[in-house]
């Protein structure tokens, strides 16, 4: 994993919302590669770990009789502050990327190593099983992007929403 990529995933939002759309476009096209076995990431969704900028931040206090299964990295990962776990949550397996200001839900993946269609969905693990020695890959054309952005000093970066929300008077 490029150094850069550790940086981007755990930067807050709070100062610098646009992050939110540097760590969306990271995902794409992330490879994960376990044992010759290997995942490219197609899409995937991006949410931040505090209540105050995102209302889908991952529960953080255990409900009643239920186990809290939590995102945050461990000290000890291969990846500075970023890991790959494999969540049982809503009857099915969730594969998602866990930083310090950061929760990933991988929603649609392909294997490249064997012969079978996209996976669609939240529960997108695609059969493949992870450990400490997993690789992630970044695409070479995001590390150049975002080489261009931070010398642009972020200026070129065009946030467009896609709902627009008028209140009527």
């Amino acid at each position: 994993m490029h150094e850069n990529m550790a940086i981007i995933s755990n930067t807050d939002w709070t100062r610098r919302p646009w992050m939110r759309v540097i760590c969306a476009r990271a995902m794409e096209g992330l490879m994960l590669v376990n044992r010759r076995k290997d995942l490219l990431v197609n899409c995937a969704e991006v949410y931040s770990r505090y209540l105050t900028l995102d209302a889908h931040n991952e529960q953080t206090k255990t409900k009643r009789y239920q186990s809290l299964n939590t995102t945050l990295p461990h000290p000890t990962t291969k990846h500075s502050n970023v890991e790959l776990f494999i969540i049982e949550k809503d009857n099915s397996l969730k594969l998602e990327l866990g930083t310090k200001t950061v929760n990933v839900l991988i929603t649609s993946s392909i294997r490249i190593d064997k012969n079978q269609p996209p996976a669609v969905g939240p529960s997108s693990t695609n059969g493949l099983s992870f450990s400490k020695d997993t690789i992630i890959l970044v695409r070479r054309s995001f590390i150049k992007w975002y080489g261009y952005l931070r010398q642009q000093g972020f200026n070129d970066l065009s946030i467009c929403e896609l709902y627009l929300f008028y209140s009527q008077n």
